[in-house]
């Protein structure tokens, strides 16, 4: 038996830009949560997984061009610039 997990994020809506110099840059948007827990709800129906624990996560800047999303063990949310929380679904199951 081996522990496992699935993340379900928001969908992403708008790519953002970074604009010349910063300038006219815009951030991600993305659906709201419920789009989430939609998502889980659809996999867990599809596949039959009985899940062993669901729990809402919130990680800073997941969708940053050097970060890994949700499985990077090592996020910056400090410094000069500013920091985005995103919050997410996770569904733990065996296999």
């Amino acid at each position: 038996m081996a522990l496992q997990f699935r993340d379900f994020l928001p969908r992403l809506t708008h790519q953002g830009s970074t604009g010349f110099l910063g300038i006219g840059a815009s951030k991600p948007e993305f659906d709201d949560f419920e789009s989430a827990v939609e998502a889980a709800g659809e996999w867990l129906e599809a596949t039959g997984i009985e899940p062993m624990q669901i729990e809402t996560v919130v990680l800073p800047n997941i969708h940053e061009v050097a970060e890994r999303g949700t499985t990077d063990s090592d996020l910056r949310a400090s410094g000069d610039v500013s920091t985005y929380w995103y919050q997410f679904l996770r569904v733990w199951y065996s296999e």
